[in-house]
């Protein structure tokens, strides 16, 4: 028994330490749903009671949401989450959580399979633990994290010569997330090349095949219009883009043979990702500032800790020299989904790389651990007991700052605000003939259909639903006794709706001000800084 505790007991800890900072206030930071979360959960629910999406649409393996086309894995998970707590932000976030937990113990059976030393693998699964790249985006319903712990699965089945398992891992990433669409086909493209050189032709079948299977939703979701639609959300070659090239093409001294050469779509998408590809390396984005995006990182803090930075870059040195060719692979393929979207570098496109950061910082510990140990009277563990407790310092400081400067400083960047706001329509719904929402905070039926929560067969049946389809997106109007306006159009419509002497009685729910005299001001909904959200008015 001691053994086994001494043995396993530290991995537990660790696992431990993963898990409380991954659910402690889980629902309080951060501080609220966002809308692709609210759609999560949404779906799942009208999936658990209806078995079609929030459009109708039976058992899809696409669900259209906004028109964003959600990949359907981390919404079938949620189901039964939602079936077992309700629409909460536990039930919505807890697989993000679980993949986030499991990513840390597969960090721990690839520093095993790296070193065969139960110490080397602990560390590895500590540095993914308390990760603020992991930790920040295990505590949001995003579908990357799922897919990151997925890709590094199957990567340790397949060195483990678990093929057709390690595939099955590989497809359901591809299920998951689009980066992994870019990335899994390249490292599938990878292992075939490998078996064909090792002339391993009795395996090389049962590979293909299933890699072909696992592929197929793949090719068809691209083959039809709700490829093209993600497209136009990521692609750096949107209408600005082509207006560039035509620009440079009008300014060309050359001919027009040598202008078209130069000046074209395919050299532009090259540049922009050999020009975004190699800032994922930086020392900004991973260590000091992190990402753009509020939403996914925490401002002005990096990825990873920048105590780890020196033997990070060192381990990625060591693995060239090393030649350990399919790490460096994973390493070349994991950024490449960011370099070829807009907002690059970009925090979720690039989260295929965990946990492999954590290893690379552990093969250049170790490397100079050993380095040191014969010339340094600790035995060169001295360096090992400086980066944990530079580590302790720094994991306390990003805790602090993420509980006591990001929940207030940032909730309105999570549409803070929607959960009282529907709370308040719903206890004086029979009072109004009318409600309206502001679209100023993004899609507010979304908000009203999960916090309400709206009973999903009745939505998709709802005869005064309105909703249009244009630029790529969905844009749901009304639905029930609900409106929903753009925020320059609330005072005019109401204006018009009180000309009209139909107006009935309404409550209006806008942005602070946003409201013509008349009306009468009920509540106000503050952000977490004191900043007002939402007024809410009657008519």
């Amino acid at each position: 028994m001691k053994t086994y505790l001494k043995y396993w007991g530290p991995l537990f800890l660790i696992l431990g330490l993963a898990l409380w900072l991954r659910v402690y206030q889980l629902s309080a930071n951060p501080p609220s749903l966002n809308w692709d979360e609210v759609s999560h959960g949404y779906n799942a629910y009208s999936i658990a009671k209806t078995g079609r999406d929030e459009w109708g649409k039976p058992w899809p393996m696409i669900f259209r949401a906004y028109g964003d086309y959600k990949l359907p894995l981390y919404i079938y998970l949620t189901v039964l989450p939602v079936k077992l707590f309700g629409l909460s932000p536990i039930s919505v976030r807890l697989i993000s959580v679980l993949a986030g937990l499991g990513l840390t113990y597969v960090a721990y059976l690839l520093g095993r399979f790296l070193w065969k030393k139960q110490g080397w693998a602990l560390l590895a699964a500590l540095l993914t633990a308390i990760s603020p790249w992991s930790v920040f985006v295990s505590r949001i319903a995003v579908e990357a994290n799922l897919a990151a712990f997925l890709f590094a699965l199957g990567f340790w089945l397949y060195l483990k010569k678990h093929d057709l398992w390690a595939i099955f891992a590989m497809g359901l990433a591809m299920e998951t997330y689009n980066a992994a669409r870019i990335a899994v086909p390249l490292i599938f493209l990878y292992w075939l090349i490998g078996k064909l050189k090792k002339k391993a032709w009795k395996s090389l079948i049962p590979t293909i095949l299933l890699m072909a299977l696992v592929s197929l939703p793949v090719i068809w979701q691209f083959a039809n219009s709700t490829g093209e639609a993600r497209l136009f959300w990521t692609t750096p070659l949107d209408q600005g883009a082509i207006n560039r090239i035509e620009e440079q093409r009008h300014k060309s001294p050359y001919s027009p043979l040598i202008t078209r050469l130069l000046y074209n779509r395919p050299l532009y998408f090259m540049g922009y990702i050999g020009g975004h590809y190699f800032q994922h390396f930086g020392l900004n984005f991973l260590f000091v500032q992190g990402g753009n995006n509020y939403q996914f990182s925490l401002p002005d803090h990096g990825l990873l800790f920048l105590i780890i930075a020196p033997f990070f870059f060192y381990g990625i040195f060591l693995f060239i020299t090393e030649r350990r060719w399919q790490w460096l692979f994973w390493l070349f393929i994991a950024f490449l989904p960011s370099a070829m979207t807009k907002d690059s570098p970009h925090v979720l496109h690039s989260l295929l790389i965990l946990p492999l950061p954590m290893l690379l910082t552990v093969a250049g510990l170790r490397k100079t651990r050993d380095y040191l140990g014969p010339r340094s009277q600790w035995g060169g563990n001295l360096i090992i007991f400086i980066v944990l407790f530079g580590l302790a310092a720094q994991v306390s400081f990003w805790w602090r700052d993420y509980w006591r400067i990001y929940r207030p400083a940032y909730s309105w960047a999570w549409q803070y605000g929607y959960r009282q706001a529907v709370g308040y329509a719903k206890v004086h719904y029979g009072e109004y003939n009318k409600i309206i929402f502001t679209k100023r905070y993004g899609e507010p039926h979304e908000f009203v259909l999960f916090y309400w929560p709206w009973e999903p067969d009745y939505y998709q049946h709802d005869s005064h639903k309105k909703w249009n389809y244009h630029a790529h997106w969905y844009w749901v109007d009304g639905f029930d006794k609900f409106e929903f306006w753009n925020n320059w159009e609330v005072k005019k419509n109401l204006q018009i709706l009180k000309n009209s002497n139909r107006q009935g009685k309404t409550l209006l729910v806008t942005a602070p001000g946003n409201w013509i005299p008349g009306g009468k001001l009920l509540k106000t909904i503050n952000f977490l800084d004191g900043g007002p959200a939402f007024d809410i008015v009657a008519y």
